[in-house]
């Protein structure tokens, strides 16, 4: 009996096929953390060209509402959050509506890094070059599902925020793979974000601690970036601030989105033995 040909690429120390980017077996979070980088890495051009260039656009359109505003003197001052948490008084108009419109479109440009992140990802771990055309397979014609599922995920996650924290809390975990799934495995908007949740189902504290820790440093490094400058609290400052938030966005939101897509991976290898699926895709000839 001939014997069974093994996919190329290296073997981990725990005995697992690693064709591509990652080993076939559960990854460790540092591998997921690690590894998201060389998605970045690999895929720059894509994915932190548009990172930057949302971040760009979404920094024109908080100048341009900001600048409709005569009076912009809460917007640079924190008064208004002492009062807004004490319940004295709301947000005020010059700092929501700026902060509105910049988030949605945002949220839009996010929504589409995690997808081709998605498929960066996967592409990698099969080994398998990833470019336009794997591209279009997967997401052509869908990328109004997968800012279906980012809106519909955000709104769920505010307002359980809004309603009690730990509603929020639960949904940005049980829904926090939505992205991922719709980009792969082609559902709707709710069936996506239906699937998530059974995805999460008894990995919600893993899933909650590893995107929590992403957003984390990423956090960290664009306050420590971000807090270099000190620009004047005024338009001119405003845009500078905004400048650099956009530089350190280029390589945070990539990264983080990649991060999304390989806890994807990780969970589906747990839970459903994702990984002899990924070893026959990358043994078929």
């Amino acid at each position: 009996m001939p014997p069974v040909p093994r996919p190329a690429g290296r073997t981990d120390p725990l005995g697992a096929p690693w064709p591509g980017l990652i080993p076939l077996r559960p990854l460790a979070v540092s591998e997921i953390l690690t590894t998201a980088a060389a998605v970045v890495r690999a895929h720059a051009v894509v994915l932190c060209g548009l990172a930057f260039a949302g971040a760009v656009v979404s920094g024109g359109i908080t100048l341009a509402v900001l600048s409709g505003f005569a009076d912009r003197s809460a917007y640079f001052s924190a008064d208004w959050l002492e009062k807004a948490l004490t319940g004295e008084a709301g947000i005020p108009a010059v700092v929501l509506w700026p902060l509105l419109a910049s988030a949605v479109f945002s949220l839009l440009v996010t929504t589409s890094i995690s997808g081709l992140a998605t498929v960066f990802a996967t592409d990698g771990a099969l080994a398998r070059p990833s470019g336009a055309a794997s591209v279009k397979s997967r997401l052509g014609g869908r990328w109004w599902i997968l800012l279906a599922v980012g809106l519909l995920t955000s709104v769920a996650v505010f307002l359980g925020a809004i309603l009690l924290v730990l509603p929020g809390l639960i949904a940005f975990a049980a829904f926090g793979l939505a992205v991922p799934v719709a980009a792969m495995e082609g559902a709707g908007p709710l069936a996506s974000m239906r699937r998530a949740a059974r995805l999460a189902r008894g990995s919600m504290l893993r899933i909650f601690s590893v995107l929590v820790l992403a957003i984390f440093l990423s956090s960290l490094i664009s306050t420590l970036v971000t807090s270099i400058a000190s620009p004047s609290a005024d338009l001119t400052g405003v845009a500078i601030s905004l400048g650099i938030a956009a530089l350190v966005s280029a390589i945070t939101t990539p990264w983080t989105s990649a991060v999304i897509a390989l806890l994807y991976i990780d969970t589906r290898i747990r839970r459903e033995d994702l990984a002899k699926t990924l070893l026959r895709s990358v043994m078929q000839p």
